[in-house]
């Protein structure tokens, strides 16, 4: 009886991770490999049944590493298989923990020495540490110093002396006042000298040349007109005297004024009152003698001006010590000469007298030698009546009558209703038998003053009992003559007391 135990002997199965350097390989799959991924080989196992193993084959790149390096002119540094002392990129090749490649890649720069150069002012006496010591002439002095990277730092100075400053100042002060010079406050004239520090802090010497300046005194006479006035005393003066005035000189300090003031008296000029004259005259403006100079309103430079128009005239005067005074004079009006006062040429009959009356004027003559202010015409012929108006103005006129009696009634032209039995009553002289009588007599505003038809009853010179004006008067007289005919006579009639 052979009995056999029969086993089942089930395949291995095997993984395993491997990883290799990249541009390796490594035998899986039957082959070589270089690339990353899984691989599967079938072995016999010890008994010889299959043994399935997978491999998971993984690649280790190369490591790249960029760095930057710093050396100082002269100096060297090992990049690149060897020691290099010019700036460039060099590249070195090392085993990771891996034992694959790591690339190094430097970039190599150089640093160049740091050169500087500064100016520096020294006082005179002074010293500054340059070019390793201690420089107290002018001139130009390297030090060579480290930098903060480590490497040559090249300073170079220039050295310069500053000289003392030297300055002069005339100063003028007042007297009384101080300045402050030398150290100490100075009240006298002189020279005085002051060492001060400039904005560079040397020394600068200032030499003050001091002067102290007295009062000026002065005076001036000045006159003036009277009613000018003159700034003196510290203020406007008009009256004469002596004034003193503290006034401050060109330089500042005190200049005392004395000022004798004389107030001159105006010359005295006088053309007269304000007047008014008569047409065709004139008056002379007289500005009086002794003065300097005449000025008229027409420019004239005489001593007087005739002037025979209405205006104002003034004369200004300038008397032999220069002031001057003025005075005017006004012709208020021209007045006009009287004329036309007479009534016109008449005619009358001789066997009555008229009486001309020219009232108004403040003095007559008569051709006839009588000075009245009427005169009784008892025959024919000229008279001439010279008057005078209350301007003082003359004037003349005539009046002829003519001898002629043809009228049938004749009209005084003034009458004297005064009682005294002459020309009291206003009526007229009948020279032929007239009918149809009316006498009607208005004052110079048309009112109606008396009427009559009656010849014998005249005009007593009253107005409902009440005594009329002295004036003119207008009459009108309607009759028939004895032709028939029937006439209207009008005349003014002159009512004189």
């Amino acid at each position: 009886i052979i009995s056999i135990n029969l086993q089942l002997v089930a395949p291995v199965f095997g993984n395993r991770t491997v990883s290799i350097c990249e541009n390796d390989s490594f035998y899986a799959g039957g082959a070589f490999q270089s690339a990353a991924g899984f691989f599967i080989d079938t072995i016999q196992s010890a008994s010889g049944c299959d043994s399935i193993l997978t491999t998971e084959l993984q690649l280790i790149v190369a490591v790249f590493t960029n760095l930057n390096a710093l050396i100082c002119e002269g100096d060297s540094i090992f990049l690149g298989g060897k020691f290099q002392k010019q700036p460039g990129v060099y590249n070195d090749t090392l085993n990771t923990v891996a034992g694959c490649d790591s690339i190094i890649q430097t970039n190599l720069q150089l640093i160049v020495p740091v050169y500087s150069t500064t100016s520096v002012n020294i006082c005179l006496g002074d010293s500054i540490l340059a070019g390793g010591g201690y420089q107290s002439q002018p001139g130009t002095y390297n030090d060579t110093l480290s930098s903060s990277s480590g490497c040559d730092s090249i300073l170079t100075t220039i050295v310069q002396i500053i000289l003392p400053v030297f300055s002069y100042q005339d100063v003028l002060i007042c007297y009384g006042e101080s300045y402050y010079c030398g150290g100490a406050i100075q009240t006298s004239s002189g020279t005085y000298s002051d060492t001060l520090i400039t904005t560079a802090g040397c020394d600068s010497i200032r030499i003050t040349d001091l002067e102290v300046i007295s009062p000026v005194y002065g005076s001036q006479d000045t006159a003036i007109c009277d009613g000018d006035s003159y700034y003196a005393g510290g203020m406007q003066q008009s009256i004469s005297g002596t004034y003193y005035d503290t006034l401050t000189s060109y330089i500042g300090c005190d200049s005392i004024l004395t000022t004798q003031l004389t107030v001159l008296p105006l010359p005295m000029v006088y053309l007269g009152q304000d007047t008014s004259i008569c047409e065709g005259s004139s008056v002379e403006l007289v500005a009086g003698t002794g003065f300097l100079s005449y000025i008229w309103s027409n420019g004239s430079q005489d001593p007087g001006m005739i002037v025979n128009e209405a205006g104002s005239y003034w004369v200004e005067v300038t008397a032999p010590d220069g002031c001057t005074a003025s005075d005017t004079l006004e012709i208020i009006q021209l007045y006009s000469n009287p004329q036309n006062f007479l009534p016109g040429d008449t005619s009358l009959c001789g066997w009555f007298s008229i009486t001309l009356a020219v009232p108004g004027f403040s003095w007559y003559h008569w051709n006839n030698g009588e000075m009245d202010s009427s005169t009784i015409i008892t025959s024919a012929g000229s008279y001439m009546l010279e008057v005078r108006n209350e301007n003082g103005c003359v004037g003349t006129d005539t009046i002829s009558y003519i001898l002629e009696c043809e009228k049938s009634l004749v009209m005084p032209n003034a009458f004297t209703p005064n009682g005294d039995g002459l020309n009291d009553k206003l009526k007229p002289a009948l020279l032929e038998e007239i009918t149809n009588y009316e006498l009607t007599i208005f004052n110079r505003w048309g009112k109606l003053i008396f009427y009559s038809e009656n010849t014998d009853f005249g005009w007593d010179g009253r107005d409902n009992n009440t005594s009329s004006p002295v004036e003119e008067y207008i009459w009108i007289i309607r009759y028939t003559n004895d032709s028939g005919e029937e006439k209207i006579e009008k005349g003014n009639v002159a009512l004189l007391r």
